[in-house]
């Protein structure tokens, strides 16, 4: 009986399952990616070429005394941070030492003019006296003809000459005065110090230029034209809202380690209006020579730094050899190289990793 009961149960699965519809295999269907597109056309663009470096004075001076005295006045002018004239008096020694060195100098000088002249009677005296006594004047010495006693006499004269210069000479020295359109960094004198020829009493830089020092690697400094001025833009995060426009003037002869060069920018009237102010450090945007036929692509866009994915006329991706000439911010410039499209190009602004040349693509805009 079990045996039977099993047997019928068997069979009526077999019934059962018999009796259950055939399912129809369903088609499986394509699924087609969506990607954001961009079109561009080869131009001619000038992206810029970005640098650095730190603000250097032109010009640069130290203020030394050339002569010993008593400060004992001290210009207004002469504070840290004023932009004073060349020419400006910045400080005043005693001078009465010096006033009356020259004096003396002077006097000196007029004794020996005066020797002189009574030396020059003297010799013409001696050569009077000896034609006067009827000998041949080619046989006296030149010690009895007074020569070289004319001679000391006028070297006397010369070497007050140069005493007299060089106590006028210290005497104008004790005015101290800006050798050039300056503004002040330093000031250590005071009325009162005693100046000498090793104290240092401040510092000037120049406010007609300043410089800065920008490495340029090969590859930025071949997209240059540096065989003429070329326009700079300085800015600083130290003082976000203002920029200064420079050019660069020469090329350093030497070569960095790293192999960079050196490009010297100047920037003309660095204090008037916002300062450019010594050591402060800036980011240099240079105008670089214009690159034609060119695109310009977002950055995401070049896969392997090699190739760009575009859309042809059925929207079926394929792939084009590129070279990457140049970067701007999260812009990219780049040469197509052969390409089997025409332009305007429909280019995959953000390619997938499992594209294919051929695979059918959905573009949309951003």
């Amino acid at each position: 009986l079990p045996l039977a009961i099993l047997a019928l149960a068997i069979l009526g699965y077999q019934k059962l399952k018999d009796s259950k519809p055939e399912q129809k295999s369903r088609p499986i269907k394509e699924i087609i990616t969506e990607a954001e597109i961009v079109e561009v056309s080869p131009s001619s663009y000038s992206p810029i070429v970005e640098s650095f470096g730190t603000v250097q004075a032109h010009y640069q001076t130290t203020l030394t005394p050339q002569i010993s005295g008593l400060i004992v006045r001290v210009s207004p002018e002469f504070q840290v941070g004023n932009i004073i004239p060349e020419g400006t008096t910045l400080i005043w020694i005693d001078d009465r030492s010096y006033k009356s060195l020259l004096i003396q100098q002077e006097a000196n000088l007029a004794a020996a003019e005066l020797a002189y002249a009574e030396e020059k009677i003297q010799a013409e005296q001696a050569i009077a006296d000896w034609k006067a006594s009827g000998r041949d004047l080619d046989k006296a010495s030149d010690f009895v003809l007074r020569k070289p006693q004319l001679i000391s006499a006028l070297a006397q004269i010369e070497s007050m000459k140069a005493s007299v210069r060089k106590a006028q000479g210290d005497l104008g020295r004790t005015t101290i005065k800006a050798p050039f359109d300056a503004i002040v960094t330093s000031r250590i004198a005071s009325v009162g110090n005693l100046a000498n020829e090793q104290q240092p009493i401040g510092s000037l830089v120049a406010t007609e230029r300043v410089e800065v020092r920008l490495p340029l690697t090969p590859s930025q400094s071949s997209r240059l034209d540096l065989s003429q001025s070329v326009p700079v833009t300085l800015t600083s995060p130290t003082k976000p809202k203002h920029q200064w426009q420079g050019s660069i003037t020469r090329i350093e002869p030497t070569i960095g380690e790293s192999q960079t060069i050196t490009a010297i920018v100047e920037v003309k009237k660095p204090f008037v209006g916002e300062h450019l102010s010594i050591g402060l450090f800036v980011n240099a945007q240079l105008t670089a020579k214009p690159l034609p036929s060119s695109l310009k692509i977002p950055e995401a866009a070049l896969v392997d730094d090699s190739f760009l994915w575009a859309l042809n006329a059925d929207d079926e991706l394929v792939k084009l050899p590129a070279e990457r000439l140049a970067n701007e911010a999260s812009d990219l410039f780049i040469k197509l190289q052969d390409p089997p499209l025409e332009a305007p190009f429909r280019i995959i602004s953000r390619p997938l990793a499992n594209f294919e040349p051929g695979q059918k693509v959905i573009p949309t805009r951003p």
